[in-house]
């Protein structure tokens, strides 16, 4: 190998870059010699640079680090007049301009997807066109993403590639749990968690999927379980980004099934990783609002206030609806814990109908559930039960099990008094 070309050295460090998967812990010296021997080729150079964007995100948690080297990338590639190469370094910094809250990302991702000649030249995962249609899921145009998925899902299976498959498979689980349709997200959860040990994939991504799959339409057991295993795995191969989303997925399922003190040591985590400080979009690692309701479950709605505040303006800039009124039910429960219940059932009625606007029923009925425990405490028992009817209804219809299960344990019958058949 000494004595191989510099070409050659380079395309075969990015041939072991490429088989660590999530795990990029220890390949410094790698890269550094890869980028030493392309020095005289824009080509190689590019790639190099589009390797290292991955590695200063998810093992370094510098995704402005990662920009500056798909911009490099981007220079490279616009010596050559390569447009597939353009096309992967836009792409690449059109998703860290989306997680540094830049407004630009997406006429970058447009500028990306117009000059990308196939999903499949250089791998779905890479693609603009699946990016885009992951900023379709964080911007809750949940019909669109898995309509696009849906059509992409044959030509990714026949291409054979199995990290493309999950890419496209857990895609679809967190679309589908989003909106509800909960079978059909543990469906693809599943099969992206037995795709990615067949294959020897990195497993955190899989089983982040499977844990929003299985908190809509499982048991929140099991999504406990999914969330622990993904954070070991992140851990283990030090990947910040879904350290980040496993811990939000275990401290939600904490949060929602009556643990918020636990709740708050796992979302704190998060707050304690590096990306997690650095990820200015809100929309793409959701667990700020979380946190908030967490802090207000534990006594602390001062601090609540102060997190929200930190995050609304952000969230307000970017258009970021969902967020907004997850941070507002954040706010009516903090409004609550303070005394002032009349304005706090306003706010969450509020919510409830923006909820159902945006189609997301599981939002809608988390938000209902809060609601019957806001109108309780006004002493308004029989809205209380009306929110609670409300709350099941929503979860019937959208085969939402473990939340029924979760409202049977804390119902509110029409003159207030605890019933316990609100599911069956």
């Amino acid at each position: 190998a000494r004595n191989a070309a510099p070409a050659d050295r380079v395309r075969v460090r990015l041939a072991i870059a490429d088989t660590a998967g999530q795990c990029l812990a220890g390949l410094d010296g790698l890269y550094a010699r890869a980028l030493e021997d392309a020095a005289a080729d824009p080509a190689l150079r590019a790639s190099v640079q589009l390797r290292l964007t991955w590695k200063y995100l998810l093992l370094d948690g510098d995704p402005a680090g990662a920009r500056e080297a798909a911009v490099e990338a981007e220079s490279a590639a616009a010596s050559l007049g390569d447009q597939d190469l353009m096309a992967m370094a836009l792409t690449a910094r059109a998703r860290m301009g989306r997680i540094l809250g830049d407004p630009d990302a997406e006429h970058v991702l447009a500028r990306a997807q117009a000059l990308e000649s196939s999903v499949l030249t250089h791998g779905a995962r890479s693609s603009a066109h699946i990016l885009a249609i992951r900023h379709a899921i964080f911007d809750d145009r949940l019909a669109e993403a898995r309509a696009r998925l849906l059509a992409l899902l044959p030509s990714v299976e026949r291409a054979g590639m199995a990290e493309d498959v999950v890419e496209v498979v857990r895609s679809l689980a967190e679309a589908e749990a989003s909106w509800g349709r909960c079978a059909m997200a543990l469906s693809h959860a599943r099969r992206a968690l037995a795709l990615s040990a067949e294959a020897g994939l990195s497993p955190g991504p899989a089983w982040y999927s499977a844990a929003l799959a299985e908190s809509a339409g499982g048991s929140f057991q099991r999504a406990a379980d999914h969330a622990r295993r993904g954070v070991r795995s992140s851990e283990e191969e030090q990947d910040q980004i879904f350290l980040c989303r496993n811990l939000h997925a275990l401290g939600r399922v904490q949060l929602i099934t009556g643990r918020p003190a636990r709740a708050v040591r796992t979302l704190e985590r998060i707050r304690e990783q590096t990306v997690g400080r650095l990820v200015e979009d809100p929309s793409v690692l959701r667990w700020r609002e979380d946190l908030a309701e967490a802090l207000v479950a534990t006594g602390d709605p001062a601090g609540a206030a102060a997190l929200i505040a930190e995050v609304r303006p952000v969230a307000e800039r970017l258009g970021r609806t969902s967020v907004l009124a997850a941070l507002d039910r954040a706010h009516g429960l903090q409004l609550a814990a303070t005394g002032d219940v009349g304005t706090a059932a306003h706010l969450l009625d509020d919510v409830i109908t923006r909820c159902a606007t945006l189609e997301l029923p599981l939002e809608q009925g988390r938000t209902l559930l809060a609601a019957a425990r806001v109108e309780h405490a006004r002493g308004r028992p029989d809205a209380a039960a009306a929110a609670h009817r409300t709350a099941v209804g929503v979860f019937t219809r959208v085969g939402a099990a473990p939340w029924l299960a979760l409202a049977a344990k804390t119902p509110h019958s029409q003159d207030g008094r605890r019933i316990t058949a609100a599911a069956g």
